[in-house]
C-alpha cells in the first residue's frame, strides 16, 4: 500500500483519537479503543523533548505527532477516571488497568519534560504554542490520573519511579511558579492517606532538605510583598502539609524549627487586606488551612514545641482575629482542634508563660458579636485556665 495512503489512514486515526480525547462528549468505549489503537500503533516518545524546535524536520515531526498522540491518550483515561474509581464499571476499569502499563512510560516522559525544561513551562497554557501546549496538558493530566491510578495497590506497588517523578516535579513546579501543575498535586492526598504516606517519603528521600528549605524561604518572601501571590502561598502551604504527615523524626525536627516560620505566615495571610476576587480568597483561605493543620501538627509534639511556636507572640493574635471572619467547617475545626492543645498543654509553665505575653496582646472579648459560634467555647475555656492556672 503506498506511503501516501498509509499515513493518511495514520492522520484519520489521529483525529479520531483527539476528538474522542478533547472534543466529543465522554464515551468511555470509544475513547479506550483509540487510546488502544494508538498505543499499539505509535511507539511511545524516544526523542529528547525540545520545545525550542531545533531538532531536524523529520525528527522534529515524528516528535509532534508522537507528543500529540500520547497526550491524547492521558486526557481520554484522565476524562473517564476525574470523577473516582468507584464510579467506572469493573469492564472499564478493567481495560483501563491492562493499558496503564504502556501508557506509563508516557506519562514518565511529559514529567521529565518538565525537569529538563521548567522554563518553558512557566507561560500559562494558554499562551503557549500548540506543541507545548499539547505537553502541558499531558502532565496536568498525567499528575491527575496518576493520582488516582496509584490507589490501586496493585500499581502503587509497582511504581517507585513514576511517584519519585512526581515528587521531583512537584519541588520544579513550586520552584518555577508552574501553578498550573502544582495546582493538581493535593489530589494526591485529598482521600487517600496511605499514598499521601508513600508521597511524602519519597520527597523526604529524594529531595535534598537546602531544597525543601529554599522553597519555604521563597513562601515567607512571597508572603512579605505587598501584593500577595495567593496562589503560590497556597501552594506552598500545601507542601508543608504533605511533609508535615510524615512521622519520621528527622522530618519532624525539621518542621519543628519551621513552626515560627509557618505562625509568622499565618500573621501575615491574616493581618493583609483579603483578595478582592474570588479565586484569591478561595487560595487565601486554603493556605490558612493548610498551614494550621501543619502548625497543629508540631503543637501536639509536646510543650517544646508548642513555646517555640509561641516566641512569636503575633501567632494567638492571628489565630483569635481569624476565629472572628466567616470560616469553614475544616478551618474552624482545625482552630478548635489548636485551642484544645494549647489548653491541655497550659499545665506546663514553659507554655503559661509564653501564653500569657500573648493574651497581653489581645483586645478583644469571646463574646464579641462576630466571634465564630463554633470556637465561642474552645476560645473561653483556654482563657479560663490561662488567667487561673
Amino acid at each position: 500500500m503506498p506511503q501516501s495512503i498509509l499515513a493518511r489512514r495514520q492522520k484519520d486515526h489521529d483525529m479520531l483519537l483527539i476528538n474522542a480525547a478533547f472534543k466529543d462528549p465522554l464515551n468511555s468505549s470509544e475513547i479506550l479503543t483509540q487510546v488502544r489503537r494508538s498505543l499499539s500503533q505509535n511507539s511511545p516518545p524516544h526523542i529528547p523533548f525540545d520545545s525550542k524546535c531545533l531538532l531536524p524536520r523529520p525528527e522534529l515531526h515524528e516528535l509532534a505527532i508522537s507528543l500529540v498522540a500520547s497526550s491524547a491518550c492521558i486526557r481520554g483515561i484522565c476524562r473517564i477516571v476525574i470523577n473516582g474509581l468507584e464510579s467506572i464499571s469493573p469492564h472499564i476499569l478493567h481495560r483501563i488497568i491492562d493499558l496503564w502499563p504502556r501508557l506509563l512510560p508516557r506519562i514518565v516522559y511529559f514529567l521529565k519534560a518538565v525537569l529538563k525544561e521548567p522554563e518553558s513551562f512557566v507561560k500559562l497554557p494558554k499562551q503557549m504554542d500548540t506543541l507545548l501546549s499539547y505537553a502541558a496538558a499531558a502532565v496536568c493530566d498525567g499528575v491527575t490520573l496518576s493520582s488516582l491510578m496509584l490507589r490501586l495497590p496493585s500499581i502503587l506497588r509497582q511504581s517507585q519511579n513514576l511517584i519519585s517523578c512526581l515528587a521531583q516535579v512537584w519541588i520544579v513546579s513550586l520552584e518555577n511558579r508552574l501553578s498550573f501543575i502544582s495546582f493538581n498535586m493535593p489530589t494526591f492526598f485529598m482521600h487517600e492517606k496511605s499514598l499521601l504516606n508513600v508521597f511524602a517519603a519519597t520527597i523526604k528521600q529524594e529531595i535534598p532538605v537546602q531544597r525543601l528549605t529554599s522553597v519555604i524561604s521563597r513562601l515567607v518572601r512571597d508572603v512579605d510583598c505587598i501584593d500577595i501571590d495567593w496562589t503560590a502561598i497556597k501552594d506552598g502551604t500545601i507542601l508543608l502539609r504533605t511533609l508535615s504527615n510524615d512521622p519520621s523524626l528527622g522530618l519532624s525536627l525539621r518542621l519543628a524549627k519551621l513552626i515560627p516560620w509557618m505562625c509568622y505566615v499565618v500573621w501575615r495571610v491574616v493581618e493583609t487586606p483579603r483578595p478582592n476576587t474570588e479565586a484569591g480568597e478561595q487560595c487565601r483561605m486554603l493556605a490558612l488551612l493548610t498551614t494550621f493543620v501543619s502548625i497543629h501538627v508540631g503543637l501536639a509534639q509536646g510543650p517544646d514545641w508548642i513555646a517555640q511556636s509561641l516566641k512569636r507572640t503575633h501567632f494567638l493574635r492571628s489565630l483569635w482575629k481569624f476565629s472572628q471572619e466567616d470560616l469553614t467547617a475544616d478551618l474552624a475545626k482545625t482552630i478548635a482542634e489548636i485551642l484544645n492543645t494549647l489548653t491541655i498543654n497550659l499545665i506546663w509553665r514553659t507554655v503559661l508563660r509564653r501564653v500569657r505575653i500573648s493574651l497581653k496582646k489581645l483586645e478583644s472579648a469571646v463574646d464579641a458579636p462576630d466571634f465564630h459560634n463554633s470556637l465561642r467555647k474552645p476560645w473561653a475555656t483556654f482563657l479560663h485556665v490561662a488567667n487561673h492556672r
